[in-house]
């Protein structure tokens, strides 16, 4: 992930040391300590390299060595310092479950002096985390603490926590929030410009002692007296415009071979990378091939054994395994035959998997039939293997429990945009809640758990058969 954002990392990376560079000098004067603060120089230095090199693993090693020897000689106002430094090297990987658990180490130094410059970079650093995690109001929390703290303490920083806060209300969609904070942010960064435009002012129109004028009147007199020598420099001005002629033609020469020998090294690179990405493509089609080949295997096993076992719970049990199975080897087939991306589309995944669904269970077509209204969906293979293994079970209570009277009827699956959540819903004609509790087991526990993993919510009704919705909101919001 560091390789994707490298002038950022190399940013990041120089002020995390820069910064620790400063408060380690400034605990000079403590001579009996100076070789401790020189030995954790060291070691961060070496981390700051290793990030650089891009060897995270040895990198944490280095910060976290450091965080020790300075627990271990109670440098109580250096560890804050080195573990946000840490915090912010876990962000740039976007590994935000890492980066929080890191900062939070410091909040019992934080909470105890909210006075500090230190304490409003720290909610505003742990609300930038919760943002990225989706989580809007933990976010929205730290954000109000940072303003609080730095409004007293250095309010020319609060444009980065009204931005902050203003992506926070705009992914809850308030508007009128959202706007009054981008509104404060440009505000104050608008006040901090003319702050220096007016003190450049100030310095243009400052009395001089010596001179007895005003340094921009100064400026005009000098700009008279250059016309009056212009005669007297003109030779030199000839000659220096021709020396810096031969200057430019020089440099011009030079910047010429570097700029062609630059772009023959790009165009290797180049190379190299399609080279690379073509590879990477292949292999990972191979991968997802074998891993379908294996899972078809572990389908095959299990429809051979339900057919030896007597025992009809054992054999359902079976099946039903078999045809959780086939929901996730579709994923896997989808991605050899496509795109070996992250991403399969949602409606040929749910029409392939409950036309394999109604074969494992052997049900003809003229008794229970199956319909599809579905859009395309592109969806993240995280969160698709999950909804699959939902709708697989929702499909296999239908079949075995609604129609198990009149063996005829029908099963509509269907997935729609409403605002930017999305539904899928999944309805049968058949008997209704009294059939739909029979499942009060494994794969109700199931649904629930896989359910709470992708933030879903479901909606039950068994007024006219059973019809369960599944919402997942915000979910175009977040995957824009």
């Amino acid at each position: 992930m560091t390789e994707q954002y490298p002038n950022t990392m190399k940013y990041v990376a120089s002020l995390i040391f820069f910064t620790t560079c400063f408060v380690i000098s400034a605990q000079k004067q403590y001579s009996d300590s100076l070789e401790t603060y020189r030995q954790i120089s060291s070691i961060l230095e070496k981390g700051i390299d290793e990030a650089l090199n891009n060897n995270t693993t040895e990198c944490y090693r280095n910060f976290d060595e450091a965080y020790q020897i300075s627990l271990a000689n109670k440098l109580y106002n250096l560890i804050p310092v080195i573990i946000i430094a840490q915090s912010r090297l876990y962000l740039l990987e976007e590994n935000f479950d890492d980066a929080i658990l890191c900062i939070k180490k410091t909040e019992s130094y934080i909470t105890n002096n909210k006075n500090t410059s230190l304490a409003g970079d720290y909610y505003e650093f742990l609300g930038q985390c919760y943002l990225h995690q989706r989580k809007l109001e933990d976010a929205l929390e730290s954000f109000k603490i940072s303003d609080q703290i730095r409004s007293r303490i250095e309010p020319a920083k609060n444009w980065r926590t009204y931005n902050g806060m203003a992506r926070a209300y705009k992914l809850l969609n308030d508007i009128d929030q959202s706007e009054k904070y981008s509104a404060q942010a440009a505000r104050l960064s608008k006040i901090q410009n003319s702050r220096r435009i007016i003190l450049d002012l100030k310095s243009e129109l400052k009395f001089d002692e010596q001179s007895g004028t005003i340094a921009y009147l100064s400026q005009e007199n000098l700009k008279a007296k250059i016309e009056i020598q212009k005669s007297k420099i003109k030779f030199i001005i000839l000659l220096s415009i021709l020396g810096l002629f031969i200057s430019l033609s020089i440099m011009l020469i030079i910047l010429l071979r570097q700029r062609s020998k630059y772009n023959r090294e790009i165009a290797n690179k180049n190379q190299i990378i399609s080279k690379n990405l073509a590879e990477k493509d292949i292999l990972m089609q191979e991968i997802h091939h074998r891993v379908k080949n294996n899972l078809q295997l572990i389908s095959s096993l299990l429809s051979l054994q339900s057919r030896i076992v007597d025992d009809k719970k054992a054999a359902d049990a079976l099946l039903q395994s078999q045809s959780r199975v086939i929901s996730i080897s579709l994923i896997h087939e989808t991605l050899y035959k496509e795109d070996p991306s992250t991403q399969a589309d949602l409606k040929e995944y749910l029409t392939s998997l409950s036309q394999r669904i109604f074969e494992t269970y052997n049900i003809q077509g003229d008794k229970i039939k199956l319909s599809l209204d579905l859009q395309h969906t592109n969806m993240d293979v995280g969160d698709l293997i999950p909804l699959g293994l939902i709708i697989n079970e929702l499909i296999t209570n239908s079949l075995k429990h609604a129609f198990a009277i009149s063996n005829e009827g029908c099963i509509w699956i269907s997935s729609y945009r409403k605002e930017n959540s999305l539904y899928i819903k999944i309805k049968d004609n058949g008997t209704g809640i009294e059939s739909a509790a029979m499942d009060s087991g494994f794969g109700t526990k199931l649904i629930d758990t896989f359910s709470k993993r992708l933030n879903a919510q479901i909606e039950r009704n068994y007024s006219d058969g059973t019809e369960v919705i599944i919402i997942l909101p915000n979910y175009f919001n977040v995957h824009a």
